[in-house]
């Protein structure tokens, strides 16, 4: 399976192979799912992507949950890509932003305006910026605001071992500072950035890699999983928090 790589060279996820695309869609269902329905005007209700890259599941989620999107990424690859990809150029829109630069963030997403940012293995690409970059989401959302990413799971034995062990990272193409999480420290670092109720839950045992004949028995087999304490070593961690209502 090739690896989706930026002008960089850095490994930011996977090609479009149908268990990969049976695996994402169950992470983009979770992510609508935990932002829950959008009630008002759907013009006034807006989701953020950080890393979008090709915009294909940023457009499912606006699709489905019935409101604007809007799409940022540092790569110019990627978000060429995703407006390229787009039939609808007014939603979602897409553009080139670093989130580490709170004053453009700020420029581009005023506080208090967003209903909801979210992303897919993205959150651990900001070490060593990870909690100031965490206080401007805080900043963006609007009261009540959901928070929501998937992240890989540190405990996880092949994540630990491609980060943690340099030839490994190397191979997995990884970028220098971005580094996975335990559960328990994102929790604590969310909630350290202002975020209330906060859940960082370990899951996810579809890997990329699986054979498509075999993607019905290994969600089947992962519904299993999730009850026991095996859970722990699953692949990601999901992360849904919210900023408090004034």
């Amino acid at each position: 399976m090739l690896s989706l790589k930026d002008e960089r060279g850095y490994n930011q996820g996977f090609q479009g192979t149908p268990t990969n695309l049976a695996r994402m869609q169950r992470r983009w269902d979770f992510i609508a799912d935990a932002i829950g329905p959008m009630a008002g005007d759907p013009a006034e209700r807006c989701v953020v992507e950080l890393g979008c890259s090709h915009g294909a599941w940023l457009r499912y989620l606006v699709g489905k949950l019935g409101c604007r999107g809007h799409g940022v990424d540092i790569s110019e690859k990627f978000i060429s890509m995703a407006r390229e990809a787009s039939t609808d150029k007014t939603n979602p829109v897409f553009s080139v932003l670093n989130f580490t630069d709170e004053a453009a963030v700020l420029r581009t997403f005023p506080p208090n305006s967003v209903d909801a940012v979210v992303g897919n293995g993205v959150l651990h690409h900001f070490e060593p910026r990870l909690d100031e970059t965490l206080r401007t989401i805080h900043t963006i959302l609007k009261p009540g605001g959901k928070l929501v990413f998937i992240e890989p799971n540190l405990v996880n034995p092949y994540v630990f071992l491609i980060f943690r062990f340099g030839l490994f990272r190397r191979l997995a193409s990884l970028e220098p500072n971005e580094m996975a999480f335990h559960r328990w420290n994102i929790r604590r670092r969310v909630t350290a950035a202002g975020f209330r109720n906060c859940t960082a839950t370990a899951g996810d045992f579809l890997l990329p890699n699986t054979p498509e004949a075999l993607i019905r028995p290994v969600v089947a087999l992962d519904s299993v999983l999730q009850k026991t304490f095996l859970r722990e070593v699953a692949q990601s961690v999901f992360v849904v928090a919210t900023k408090q209502t004034e």
